[in-house]
């Protein structure tokens, strides 16, 4: 048994028979078990029985689902050559249970199947689920001493256990790059970035001896099969992490020289340095060129259109000092604010993007990523809107319903109570209202009519209206204003006395209040005072004396009293207001919210046409990354592979870069004749990064970088210094969302590392002990915020940190995502290579390859100490 770590491992596993062996020409191992039977009498017979354990001629195949897994995974692309393959099985004695030799006297047992990795070259399938094995290949996997390539895993904390068995040959790149084997060689050199083939087959023949001995080709069956690839080259995670290391020459990262020409600094060309979308960690911006600021200033301030009034400022003119005709640059903030200028604070961003050359640079580039990215804006923009036209013929409809309604109800709507009960009252039955449970709502027409009400139901149907129309003929035969909506609805609201019927007439619906109760007592009772009782009238008759009999007092308790109470009347008056308030289309009409609540979000002008201002799914970083990557990383063609370096997002770039990336994104979705609101920003994401949802925790949403310019601008009567947001500079916190912090720490690498393994974990961990420990628990990490590729090779990562403080307080920590258990090959004893090896359990704690953690030192990524 051998524990590295917290792995345990074991030689072998077989339920019972260890010692025993094959002794027969079937290749069974046998056995002899004593018995002893003792009869009721006492006396005992004793004998031995001989048994035979199943052998390698039993197995036929394996069952689905007796390999549980396999390395490297079946259809790998890039497996290294530095580890052995292997497979699992489900259950942990399978590799000995069938092995023909018990356990030797070095305690180990062979495992009866082999794992062999073979190239297509090596081995020739013969279509019945067997393979031709040549000499060389078997002498790449001598049985002799395979007892090392197999070994039991336990668990740590349970009882679980895994039987495993490795592939011993060695998947080494040849120094000639070819396949082919010296005679006589005892371990195959295969070339890398080549497909391989795993073949697991018996090692034991039918009659339990070794299945070849490398001295002729031999035909085995296939007991399973698998496909993989190596990649060239013997670089593993642990080979490229450990080239990790902090890039020298920190200050070159950053800065792009741009040359400004003598026509804007008044004499010689000068180059000034402009900071890139990630600059270094202690890299601010530089002095501006007063020159070409000044001479940038003056150019805005001319004026071709001559709406400078009477200003004798020279710059006022159509024309320049030569004659030449001059076009005025855009003046950046001016799609948001009629004259972004005026009035301006001086070292607010409206100044800095608009005069400083370096800043009108960067919005420049901004303006040319927006007209390349004008089909990907486009669409973007329409699919957002998609639901816009429909919003909108929406509210067309309700505003034409709305005035049509309006006219019609001006002119013809009815003005007496009558009149609107006649014209509303067959909506009763659609209108909701509560009663005397304000908590529940039911048809207004409930409420009014029928039951315990006065008002019968039928009144308000169509067919009482049919038969009540004005000019029928029925209206020549009735008196003068017998049919008149007022008198009918007075009428019929009015309480009907109680009419006394026969006792026959009992479950008649037209049975009126109290007639009912009165029957059924009748019914009860033989005679009342020495009287017959037949029918309620002789009821009622015989009641009137004083004589109650004890029948009449017990039937009387029995019935109760009546349990319908009497009708009421409704405030017909009431009734019409309430009908009128809800069809009066000139104060506030049912239809409107009705209509506007399938339109969301919200118009503070609910009734105007939606122009939809939504950020756009479009983050234009990848512009830059695709055509002008100087300006994204300054610097990032010096990184060397293996560089690591630490950096600073610049929200400054960022904040220029969309500014003029949003002026050309209005003109363009404006052109497509996409609604647009006045101050509207469409494009807020520079980096493509997400953060989790407001509403739903297990989802993502879009998060952005800008807040819509028109907050930076602030209204036009904002010019007081201290409360105008124009004065605020390039890149503060105000301009992005929430007003955090914006400038963020990001890492670059240049490494093959992410790609090749692409699940590798980057975080950050705090420092202990004076940079000789890293706290790596799960709370203190700080995770990626977001990540970026620029190439296949130059990866970003950054997080929501200040950036001076990685040299301060972080660890930068690569971690390789645990793979499962691998074995590596250079550490593991070969058959034939003359090394002497351990038992197998120690074979597999000595190869067994942990995940590999890399911690870089903050201070050296940052340019410190």
């Amino acid at each position: 048994m051998t524990t590295p770590g917290s792995y345990t491992f074991h030689a072998w596993q077989r339920r019972g028979g260890a010692t025993l062996a094959a002794t027969g020409v079937d290749g069974r191992a046998r056995g002899k078990v004593a018995l002893t039977a003792t009869a009721s009498t006492g006396e005992q017979a004793n004998d031995t029985v001989d048994f035979a354990l199943y052998g390698p001629a039993d197995v036929q195949g394996l069952l689905p689902g007796a390999v549980t897994a396999c390395y490297p995974r079946p259809g790998e692309p890039q497996a290294e050559i530095t580890f052995c393959p292997y497979v699992e099985f489900a259950e942990p004695d399978l590799p000995w249970r069938y092995s023909p030799d018990g356990a030797g006297a070095d305690g180990q047992m062979r495992p009866w199947p082999a794992l062999l990795a073979v190239t297509a070259d090596e081995f020739v399938p013969l279509g019945d689920g067997t393979v031709e094995l040549g000499v060389a290949l078997q002498q790449s996997h001598p049985l002799g001493k395979s007892a090392w390539s197999a070994h039991v895993q336990l668990y740590p904390g349970s009882h679980r256990q895994v039987g495993r068995v490795l592939c011993l040959r060695r998947l080494e790149q040849h120094p000639t790059g070819s396949a082919e084997h010296p005679t006589g060689s005892v371990l195959a050199c295969l070339s890398p970035d080549t497909t391989y083939h795993a073949l697991l087959v018996p090692a034991f023949a039918a009659d339990g001896t070794a299945r070849w001995d490398g001295t002729k080709s031999v035909r085995v069956p296939v007991l399973y099969h698998w496909v993989f690839r190596t990649v060239a080259g013997e670089t593993d995670f642990r080979a490229l992490a450990e080239q990790l290391h902090a890039a020298p020459g920190h200050q070159q990262f950053g800065r792009v020289p741009v040359r400004i020409g003598p026509e804007l600094t008044g004499g010689t060309a000068v180059t000034v340095q402009v900071r890139g979308a990630l600059t270094g960690i202690a890299d601010p911006d530089g002095p501006r060129p007063d020159q070409a600021a000044a001479r940038l200033a003056a150019l805005l301030r001319f004026d071709p259109d001559h709406t400078c009034g009477g200003s004798t400022d020279p710059n006022c003119r159509g024309k320049d000092a030569a004659g030449r005709p001059y076009l005025r640059p855009p003046v950046y903030g001016g799609a948001w604010r009629a004259r972004p200028l005026d009035g301006a604070p001086a070292g607010g961003w409206v100044r800095e993007i608009d005069e400083d050359p370096r800043h009108r640079a960067v919005a420049g580039l901004g303006l040319s990523a927006a007209t390349a990215l004008q089909d990907e804006i486009t669409s973007a923009a329409a699919e957002r809107a998609g639901a816009t036209a429909a919003a909108n013929q929406r509210i067309s409809a309700l505003v034409a319903g709305l005035a049509a309604a309006r006219s019609l109800w001006q002119v013809r709507g009815p003005a007496s109570p009558s009149d609107q009960l006649r014209t509303f009252g067959l909506a009763l039955g659609r209108i909701a209202a509560t009663g005397d449970d304000p908590a529940r709502e039911e048809p207004l027409l409930d409420l009014v009519a029928g039951g315990h009400r006065t008002l019968p139901r039928a009144l308000f149907t169509s067919a009482a209206r049919r038969v009540l129309r004005p000019g029928a003929a029925r209206y020549r035969h009735t008196a003068p204003g017998a049919l008149d909506d007022a008198g009918l609805f007075a009428a019929a609201n009015t309480e009907r006395p109680a009419v006394h019927r026969p006792a026959e007439a009992h479950g008649d619906p037209r049975l009126t209040r109290g007639v009912a109760h009165a029957d059924l007592l009748a019914r009860a009772l033989r005679n009342v005072g020495g009287r017959p009782v037949r029918n309620s009238d002789e009821l009622m008759a015989a009641l009137g004396g004083n004589d109650r009999s004890p029948a009449v007092t017990a039937a009387s308790k029995r019935f109760g009293t009546p349990h319908r109470r009497p009708p009421r009347p409704v405030d017909l008056v009431k009734l019409a207001a309430v009908l009128t308030r809800a069809f009066d289309p000139t104060t506030d009409p049912v239809a409107v919210p009705r209509v506007l609540a399938t339109i969301d979000p919200p118009d503070p002008q609910p009734l105007a046409p939606r122009e939809p201002c939504l950020p756009l799914d479009v983050a234009v970083w990848s512009w830059l990354r695709d055509t002008g990557r100087e300006w994204l990383l300054p610097g990032a063609h010096t990184l060397a592979d293996g560089d690591v370096v630490g950096l600073a997002a610049n929200p400054v770039f960022v904040d220029a870069f969309l500014t003029g990336a949003n002026t050309q994104a209005l003109g363009e979705l404006r052109w497509h004749n996409l609604r647009l609101p006045t101050g509207c920003t469409p494009l807020r994401r520079f980096w493509d990064r997400y953060a989790p949802s407001a509403t739903d925790p297990n989802a993502l949403r879009q998060d952005t970088d800008i807040i819509g310019i028109d907050s930076w601008t602030g209204p036009p009567d904002s010019t007081d210094p201290a409360t105008d947001p124009r004065r605020l500079p390039l890149g503060d916190d105000s301009h992005g969302p929430g007003g955090t912090a914006r400038r963020r720490l990001v890492v670059a690498f240049r490494t093959d590392l992410f790609r090749r393994y692409p699940g590798t974990l980057v975080y950050l961990a705090p420092q202990q002990n004076d940079w000789q420990q890293a706290d790596i628990s799960q709370g203190a990490r700080k995770e990626p915020a977001f990540a970026a590729r620029i190439t296949p090779s130059l990866l970003l990562f950054a997080f929501d940190i200040d950036p001076p403080s990685l040299a301060t307080t972080y660890f930068v920590v690569v971690e390789q995502a645990p793979p499962g258990f691998r074995f590596r090959s250079s550490a593991m004893p070969h058959p034939n290579d003359g090394t002497v090896a351990g038992p197998s359990q120690s074979v597999a704690a000595a190869s067994l390859d942990p995940p590999v953690r890399v911690l870089l030192n903050g201070r050296d990524l940052a340019g410190g100490a």
